[in-house]
């Protein structure tokens, strides 16, 4: 087969449409639906935000069969991503299929060059993608291509969790006030570290002050769209964590109510004393009753014993990781 490739524009949405009811992986969908309900949503997704005709933001990359003119695969790339705790700006390799196994690898370190050439044009800093957990061909790919795991994504269906054991008992849950702002901003730069993904950490300092300004520059108490909750000793009143929650994400396409974990932060003098667990689960039953389905989080690779915690003890599944290559700017 001769292969080509050409830019991709609005006037490809059928050829797009037709390869997503091809597909049997979605990375960019978060939730356990079935697939004509992920299709469907994505669909809706790319018309309200007029995803293909905007391919600045969005540049789309099509593989055709030069002789019949049949597109056999595309990439579809995101721009300039805004990364809060680095305060850097992102490319992201938004969705791809390759209709053609035996030529799959070729097609796609095409699609590869021409987005890390995008993203140095654009001075992105990094190249991301989401890749489902358990994906071992993808995995291998993106690894011999120089990416490596930076964040871990896991979800869990919400439901409502028993509260009144004498463990539960010894912690209560309450919004957060005015006067618990201090707290936050020094729990933020206690453990801003851990936020920090792989191949960045020569630049730990510059990253955790970006952090700290932001939170500084968050309205955590008027924001409609997020919510916190200071965790503190029942019986001293001290003060001992904080959890942020944010109802609206653009990073995730779902078709259920969903509602990121978007930091949670404990004092190191409760560490491995049940408080993360315990605020985990008061912030699951608020929102289970609040009628949202899912609850998900990210973990960096650099912390393994988030995400051990969380899968082992609260109930959460390993759904995708996001892989990164640095781009040479």
């Amino acid at each position: 087969m001769n292969l080509g490739y050409r830019m991709g524009s609005k006037k490809d949405t059928d050829v797009i449409f037709s390869f997503l009811e091809k597909k049997t992986s979605f990375p960019q969908y978060m939730g356990f639906e079935n697939k004509d309900i992920i299709v469907k949503k994505i669909k809706d997704v790319y018309h309200r935000h007029n995803v293909l005709g905007r391919s600045e933001t969005f540049p789309l990359i099509i593989a055709e069969d030069i002789d019949t003119g049949d597109p056999v695969g595309y990439m579809l790339l995101q721009m300039g991503i805004a990364e809060l705790f680095t305060g850097k700006y992102l490319a992201r390799i938004f969705d791809y299929h390759i209709d053609i196994p035996g030529l799959k690898r070729q097609v796609m370190d095409h699609f590869i060059n021409q987005a890390e050439m995008f993203a140095e044009e654009n001075q992105l800093s990094r190249l991301i993608v989401e890749i489902p957990a358990g994906e071992k061909e993808e995995e291998d790919y993106f690894l011999d291509r120089g990416f490596y795991i930076e964040i871990n994504k896991i979800i869990k269906k919400a439901k409502n969790q028993n509260l009144n054991t004498r463990l539960q008992r010894r912690y209560t849950v309450r919004p957060m006030e005015n006067r618990d702002r201090m707290f936050v901003l020094l729990l933020v730069a206690q453990n801003s570290k851990f936020l920090i993904p792989p191949e960045l950490e020569e630049e730990s300092k510059r990253i955790e002050e970006e952090c700290f300004n932001s939170y500084s520059d968050m309205n955590l108490l008027s924001d409609p769209e997020i919510s916190v909750y200071i965790i503190e000793e029942t019986e001293t009143f001290r003060q001992v964590g904080y959890i942020i929650m944010q109802t609206k994400s653009d990073d995730v396409i779902c078709a259920r109510k969903n509602a990121y974990v978007y930091d949670i932060s404990i004092h190191h003098d409760f560490w491995g004393k049940y408080a993360a667990q315990r605020l985990l689960r008061e912030a699951e039953n608020i929102f289970s009753e609040k009628g949202y389905y899912y609850l998900y989080a990210d973990t960096s690779q650099n912390n393994p014993r988030a995400l051990k915690m969380a899968v082992k003890s609260l109930g959460y599944k390993l759904y995708s990781r996001r892989w990164a290559k640095k781009v040479e700017i």
